[in-house]
């Protein structure tokens, strides 16, 4: 996904995890672990980077105002959620 496309609260699958220019398994995020245990097939993007620089998006399971914590991803590192 370019991250161009990306708008905060918006609904995304990740497929890969990528953070601090490093490549993670899926199986490292925790916000992903939790929605898999809720049986969510997404994650909110709640987090978009305000300096211009849009490399590292912050997700969540939940979009509750401001939830706590979040893992870290790339814009290609996460599609839509359709």
């Amino acid at each position: 996904m370019d991250y161009r496309d990306v708008n905060f609260g918006m609904k995304v699958v990740p497929h890969s995890k990528t953070a601090q220019g490093r490549k993670l398994g899926l199986d490292k995020s925790v916000v992903w672990n939790c929605a898999k245990a809720i049986k969510q097939p997404y994650l909110y993007v709640i987090h978009i980077p305000a300096d211009g620089n849009y490399k590292e998006f912050v997700l969540h399971f939940s979009n509750e105002d401001n939830p706590s914590g979040g893992d870290y991803f790339l814009a290609n590192d996460f599609e839509p959620y359709i």
